[in-house]
């Protein structure tokens, strides 16, 4: 894992984690399965798939939750795998 520009506040160590999901409630309920984990420390950060939103974050692991409307979802996903670098 590379600790290469992180922003501030990062715990060294621990896996940052974006949920991308239309639904509000699903990436909670994601959210809390993940943060009931106990091996690992995460940063969890959660956003709505918007294809016109800047990429400024680069998690570690992105997840995108598809239901519905997938192909925001898979718009949002393309451009985050084309910024360099990834």
């Amino acid at each position: 894992m590379s600790f290469i520009d992180r922003p501030k506040g990062y715990v060294r160590g621990a896996l940052s984690v974006l949920l991308v999901g239309e639904n509000d409630k699903q990436r909670a309920n994601l959210r809390n399965e993940l943060c009931a984990l106990s091996d690992l420390p995460l940063i969890i950060d959660d956003v709505a798939p918007d294809p016109l939103r800047p990429l400024n974050d680069r998690p570690d692991v992105m997840m995108v939750i598809f239901n519905g409307d997938d192909e925001r979802s898979l718009l949002y996903l393309g451009n985050y795998a084309r910024q360099e670098p990834r």
